[in-house]
């Protein structure tokens, strides 16, 4: 399209007055007003807000860095779509050479890259430059080509326009095409992201601390010494945070490296700090009201040679970090991963930094997206306050002061790691009492709101504290997180503030700048109650175990809310562990009480399972919870006593399938997020259920219908993202194939392991069972080879095996020589063999059917489960267990519920079931011919025989269940 003729007025105004724009004089400000702010509401803009959105919600932040204070350090405009920003204008007066200075590509840069927005712009209209801010983290020695990926003076704009309209207006990039553009920038291997140089760095400071408190600090214990390092750094990132948001002096902590004796002087910065900030960060008096105070690092000695690097790198020109614009979510995405790792203190007492256990044994931290946390705000606290006031929200009386009778409404994340969804949780009720003042009158609500500017109403600090202390609840085992949270919730209160208001708020009101959050976030064990030393003698204990149990009591720590009936909410991104890491995690004694105290801690139960039961137990009656979950409790036999449970005492509202978004990259973890009421009136709508995808264009919801209500004695929850209703409503009333045959994994996990150490590979030995895995399985025969068989002598009644190892069990032995289907537990579709006696397949993948009583044959049966229908079926039943690539995992709890055709109850003679088991058996003969043919013409012949006969018995099958429809049909074999 051609430029618009405002754009084409702007380009011949510059070029008429050239010279005078680029005297030095014109400055930056009237370049903005007349040339920066009509070019982008030419591309379509809603520069000037004449929309009248919230704050949350405006398109273009001027003046960004007025947002996050007085500071400097950020960029001229911010430019979002639905509050989200998507890239940075930092303009320049025309007077700027902004093709060759390296000043100001590295100042944009350096924002961006830190705000993790992959491109951004520098202009001063004469010339527009475009910056891939995400290729290479940004050295102040780049040239100003380094990373741009367009250049135009402004004499290209009536030429380009199209360009760069596909590019940057708000159109374009809701329909993605700047995301594409984005992605498609040549990113260098090795590069790091602003989180991943973040981590970096801190862990750097964390190994030098520990290493020069271990050594001049011989008296200290390894908590000690954790609890120092943690709090140092923490209060170090703080401090250098608030001075580039402008509430901080800005180069205090730089004016340290001035001199010598750098650490007393910098507790005396921390002093201060408590003085200003009333934060737990910095508490080292005792004071009424608060909890213990620090008495232990004010006394420490650290050298100057630790801490003057560290505090050099937090500048520029050693600093790429712009502090004034890190979102909080990656401040926490850092932390995240620093807690996974711990010092440890050798014997000599020299520290040395370890990966925790738990960590290791989980393959990594695998941070929750900023998107996921919005999704499940949104599904409890966006429930629980629609429609309501804040004095209903907040306990508030009409006068908008604190009532005592009535409660605020309470937010909890029962593991809240580095306080990410209480962070999403605490800004989503910000966001709303603002809009809620604003729309009822600013005039009305002058404790509660100021004005910043034009249309910029903002809460003020006392009344940002307020929500925090009444809304906002975590717990978290590990100490260090609990710290990081409060960080996180601490700078979160203080954005918008600067040095001016807050000495005005002391000065007026008498009162810090900050809350101490003890009260509100606490560090225990979800888990395990006092109960738990109920009954044993304590002296058996000693401090460590008792420290590292970490028995925590609800009733006690937050005495008002469960005597009020419980939280409102409860949110979160629970432990993800199986039970045999359960067991290595807690002690026999831990592990006895779980399984005593939780419904669902039932065999290879998960740890999530146990956060998902407790989040119900701590809600009040109308409180809602959601969590993002593996999706395997909904069909597995671990999560049935949960699926009861939970339908019993409440109602299941929302089902939203994860499994296929790549949600945590690289982890084979598949999720779901579920929410739920707490109710016993038993009023119930129905159930939402969503299924998210994830493209090169973002994730996007496939499909959102509302669902049938479960009852608690619903067996799995998985066949509610069925697509095909009307079909699967007719075969919902056919017997299942665990009415007629017995259907358990091929091993348990013991016996797996038990088994593996005497396996051998090599030739076939007479009375030997052969073993296999899901991989060695196609659909009706076995695909052996060297790699994928292997032996175990055995005379079909008992193993040879040392005596040290605990013999298989008469059942297991007598189902092994038996005649089976064994079906393969991950593949792409459903794929089964037909095995005589001679196959243990021991791998606790695969699946193994045995004939109970049945008029089927196992070979009949073999069609069925091999069949197109059948596959189909089985995917919309358990299409929330599909994995990455398009593999579903297999076990017996869904094999247990696929539909067995009316016709086999009935013995329908319309079906001659002799038939369907001869043209089974001519399909094994025809796969046994392929694998013997020696040239191309022979295997050509025999594949087709075998589509053949594949076609034939999925005709059948589809007769046996009475489906004619061609439509369905059709569709069905579409998939095929």
């Amino acid at each position: 399209m051609p430029a618009p003729d405002a754009i084409a007025k702007l380009v011949d105004r510059y070029a008429q007055h050239a010279d005078s724009y680029q005297q030095p004089s014109y400055n930056e400000t009237a370049l903005r007003r007349e040339f920066i702010d009509p070019f982008f509401r030419a591309l379509g803009w809603d520069v000037d807000n004449e929309s009248g959105y919230a704050e949350a919600y405006k398109d273009v932040i001027h003046e960004y860095s007025l947002r996050m204070g007085e500071s400097t350090n950020a960029p001229d405009y911010c430019f979002r779509i639905g509050g989200v920003p998507k890239f940075f204008v930092e303009t320049k007066k025309p007077s700027v050479d902004i093709k060759s200075d390296v000043g100001p590509a590295f100042q944009l840069r350096r924002y961006a890259w830190t705000a993790k927005l992959p491109l951004s712009i520098l202009t001063d209209f004469e010339e527009f430059a475009v910056y891939d801010c995400l290729a290479q983290k940004p050295v102040k020695t780049d040239k100003a080509s380094h990373a741009r990926t367009m250049y135009l003076r402004y004499t290209d704009y009536l030429d380009r326009w199209d360009e760069l309209a596909e590019l940057f207006s708000p159109e374009a990039i809701r329909r993605g095409s700047f995301d594409k553009y984005a992605a498609s920038g040549k990113r260098k291997r090795g590069t790091a992201e602003v989180d991943d140089a973040f981590l970096r760095e801190i862990e750097e400071w964390r190994n030098e601390l520990a290493k020069n408190l271990a050594l001049r600090n011989p008296e200290l214990s390894q908590r000690e010494l954790n609890f120092a390092v943690q709090r140092t750094i923490d209060r170090i990132v703080f401090l250098r945070i608030c001075e580039d948001r402008g509430i901080e002096e800005p180069g205090q902590l730089q004016a340290l490296l001035n001199g010598n004796k750098v650490y007393p002087r910098l507790c005396e910065l921390f002093q201060q700090a408590d003085d200003r900030f009333n934060s737990g960060l910095f508490h080292f008096t005792a004071e009424k009201g608060r909890g213990e105070p620090d008495e232990l690092t004010l006394s420490l000695n650290i050298d100057d040679k630790t801490l003057k690097p560290i505090i050099k790198r937090l500048y520029y020109p050693e600093s790429p970090y712009a502090f004034a614009v890190m979102p909080a979510d990656i401040l926490g995405q850092v932390y995240e991963q620093f807690l996974g790792k711990v010092i440890r203190l050798t014997r000599g007492h020299q520290a040395k930094i370890e990966e925790k256990p738990e960590v290791k044994k989980a393959g990594g931290v695998y941070y929750t997206p900023t998107y996921i946390v919005d999704y499940i705000v949104q599904q409890t606290v966006g429930k629980l306050v629609e429609g309501r006031t804040p004095q209903e929200v907040g306990g508030l009386t009409k006068t908008f002061k604190p009532s005592k009778r009535a409660r605020p409404l309470s937010v909890l994340d029962p593991a809240c790691g580095s306080g990410s969804f209480l962070i999403g949780a605490y800004q989503y009720l910000l966001d709303w009492y603002r809009d809620w003042y604003e729309q009822d009158g600013p005039a009305r609500h002058k404790e509660r709101l100021y004005q910043a500017g034009a249309d910029d109403w903002r809460l003020t600090t006392a009344e940002r504290k307020r929500i925090l202390l009444a809304h906002i609840y975590g717990v978290d085992i590990d100490p260090q997180a609990v710290e990081v949270t409060k960080l996180s919730l601490l700078l979160k209160v203080l954005e918008g503030e600067n040095r001016e208001s807050l000495k005005r708020q002391r000065q007026f009101l008498h009162e810090r700048a900050l809350p101490d959050l003890g009260a509100n976030i606490k560090c225990g064990n979800s888990l395990i109650g006092p109960d738990f030393y109920r009954g044993k003698q304590l002296e058996l204990f000693d401090e460590e175990e008792m420290l590292r149990i970490n028995a925590f009591d609800w009733g006690s720590e937050f005495k008002e809310i469960m005597a009020g009936g419980g939280f409102d909410a409860v949110i979160g991104n629970p432990p993800y562990l199986n039970a045999v890491e359960e067991r290595t995690r807690f002690s026999d004694e831990c592990a006895e009480y779980v399984r005593k105290k939780f419904n669902a801690a039932k065999g290879a139960f998960d740890a999530s399972i146990l956060f998902q039961e407790s989040g119900l137990h701590l809600l009040c009656d109308g409180g809602r919870t959601s969590m993002i979950v593996p999706n395997k409790f909904m069909s597995a036999p671990f999560g049935r006593a949960f699926r009861s449970y939970a339908s019993s005492v409440g109602h299941l509202d929302l089902l939203a399938d994860f499994s296929t978004a790549n949600v945590f990259r690289g982890v084979g973890v598949y999720p779901v997020i579920y929410a739920m009421t707490k109710s016993n009136n038993g009023k119930a709508t129905g159930i939402q259920t969503e299924r998210w995808t994830a493209s090169q264009e973002g994730l996007t919801c496939e499909w959102s219908r509302m669902s049938d209500r479960l009852s608690a004695e619903t067996d799995t929850w998985d066949e509610l993202f069925s697509t095909c209703g009307g079909l699967l409503d007719k075969i919902k009333s056919l017997p299942r194939i665990k009415d007629f045959f017995d259907v358990c994994a091929s091993a348990t996990v013991d016996e797996a392991y038990r088994i593996k150490p005497f396996l051998k590979q090599g030739n076939e030995s007479k009375g030997a069972f052969r073993f296999l895995t899901s991989g060695a399985i196609d659909r009706y025969r076995s695909l052996w080879t060297v790699k994928t068989i292997r032996y175990l002598k055995c005379n079909y009644s008992r193993p040879i095996l040392p005596q040290s190892c605990p013999e298989l069990s008469e059942n297991r032995l007598a189902q092994y020589a038996s005649p089976k289907l064994i079906i393969a537990g991950m593949t792409k579709r459903l794929e089964a063999i037909y095995d005589s006696g001679e196959i243990a397949g021991a791998v606790p993948t695969l699946q193994i059917l045995a004939k109970a009583n049945s008029p089927l044959s196992l070979k009949a049966l073999l069609a069925i489960v091999n069949s197109q229908f059948v596959d189909w079926v089985f995917r919309q039943y358990f299409g929330s267990l599909s994995l990455a690539g398009g593999y579903l995992r297999i076990g017996a709890p869904q094999l247990k519920e696929l539909p067995i055709p009316v016709s086999i109850a009935t013995r329908d003679a319309t079906v001659d079931l002799t038939s369907l088991e001869e043209l089974v058996e001519n399909l094994q003969a025809a796969h046994m011919q392929l694998d013997l043919a020696k040239t191309a013409h022979e295997r050509c012949v025999h594949e087709r025989r075998i589509n053949e006969l594949d076609m034939e018995i999925d005709r059948i099958v589809f007769r046996m269940f009475g489906i004619c429809d061609e439509e369905i049909l059709s569709s069905i074999e579409a998939e095929y």
